[in-house]
């Protein structure tokens, strides 16, 4: 079954009340897309019923290294911690939204910088996950 712009169901994980505002009314100007659901401090949602994840990390800025993770305050090591979680307990591919991250894993998760890079990996990914077959 193809998914479009107009069917595709997105789990969003933001980082907290502000992230979720910022990006629920960057999701409402898409015009057809329907409404993501959002989640913050935790992903204890089925993944099943997403076709993919959008994870907000742009408040968290620049991470070139391990060390820049560890200078991080707690919630936001933990916040960084439900990435690697989503990577490990579901199968779903993630859109990254925020500056450079080390670590990111190459096959699962693409990375978006700005809201027009976010906009183009939706659509990318979309088109992906409608050819790509496993």
């Amino acid at each position: 079954m193809n998914i479009s712009l107009s069917t595709v169901c997105i789990l969003v994980i933001c980082q907290n009340a502000h992230d979720q505002q910022y990006l629920e009314d960057f999701f409402e100007r898409i015009e057809g897309l329907p409404k993501p659901d959002f989640v913050s401090g935790t992903v204890k949602r089925v993944a099943d019923k997403y076709n993919f994840i959008v994870f907000s990390g742009h408040l968290l800025g620049e991470l070139r290294s391990e060390a820049d993770i560890l200078q991080l305050p707690g919630d936001e090591q933990y916040h960084l911690s439900l990435l690697d979680y989503c990577l490990e307990k579901t199968a779903k591919y993630i859109v990254y939204f925020g500056k450079y991250y080390y670590k990111l894993n190459q096959e699962r998760c693409t990375s978006a910088n700005s809201k027009f890079t976010l906009f183009a990996r939706i659509r990318e990914l979309i088109d992906f996950l409608n050819c790509y077959k496993t």
